[in-house]
């Protein structure tokens, strides 16, 4: 799974919707667990794309960071952001099938992306 996929505004929501659903509970240890993970990489990725706004973003006076880059800058902080989004990181791919008789709607599903498999 791409770490893009995290960044999804609806991705740990349709997660925290799919956690309260009843299912087997290898699948619900195993969901859990992988939940965890998946909200580490995300503090991960937050942590480094903050690094990469200060040390490329202008400084106001007072020494906060815009977070508006000069024309110079700009590229390379979009360029190094987006080398983050397509790091691959290792999750769990789950069946249907795993899940027995939980349901989720559509949109949720979607927001999952890999995480679930036909």
């Amino acid at each position: 799974m791409k770490l893009a996929t995290l960044t999804n505004p609806n991705f740990f929501s349709a997660l925290n919707k799919l956690l309260t659903c009843d299912m087997p509970m290898k699948t619900a240890f195993k969901l859990n667990k992988e939940a965890i993970f998946l909200e580490e990489e995300n503090k991960r990725y937050n942590s480094m794309r903050s690094k990469i706004i200060n040390d490329f973003g202008d400084k106001n006076e007072d020494g906060t960071i815009k977070v508006v880059f000069s024309e110079n800058k700009e590229a390379e902080a979009v360029a190094r952001i987006n080398e983050l989004l397509l790091i691959e990181i290792e999750a769990g791919k789950y069946s249907v099938e795993d899940f027995g008789n939980a349901t989720i709607s559509p949109t949720d599903l979607f927001a999952l992306g890999e995480l679930i498999k036909e």
